[in-house]
């Protein structure tokens, strides 16, 4: 039963929760700071849905059952899949380093996002890790 809700996040995760800015506009940079907010957002609500379920099982389970993790394993591979068109998008916006994986920048996306949540949960503000998750956006060239 609990393998099936993971499964069943997985497919509501086109549809809904904190990654449907993702779905809701087109690839780019603009989608990936409105990710970030409607994330941290959901995260720091004091009611309803509190950020991802992934994050919450993966802390709990810390890897330790084999069928939880491929569980895992396979959001983050869904997720970095959809985060990847979003990178290359803000590559061509001029907005991400070119030189950057998109791939490997997809999974930064999702540690930094990951992390901030961890981060919020244990006490940090809202702002400022809004404010530091917006290092993703800076160094790379200005925006065409």
């Amino acid at each position: 039963m609990y393998l099936r809700t993971l499964d069943r996040y997985l497919e509501l995760l086109n549809e809904r929760g904190p990654y449907h800015a993702l779905f809701e506009m087109e690839p780019g940079s603009d989608a990936l700071r409105a990710l970030t907010r409607s994330y941290l957002s959901s995260v720091a609500s004091p009611r309803g849905a509190h950020g991802c379920y992934f994050v919450h099982v993966a802390n709990e389970h810390r890897g330790a059952d084999l069928e939880v993790r491929k569980a895992i394993r396979r959001g983050i591979a869904q997720m970095r899949k959809i985060l990847t068109e979003h990178v290359r998008a803000a590559q061509d916006e001029g907005v991400m380093p070119p030189q950057l994986d998109p791939a490997k920048a997809a999974l930064m996306v999702i540690a930094v996002a990951w992390g901030s949540h961890v981060l919020i949960e244990a006490g940090a503000s809202k702002d400022d890790v809004l404010d530091m998750t917006q290092l993703l956006f800076e160094g790379g060239p200005e925006p065409r």
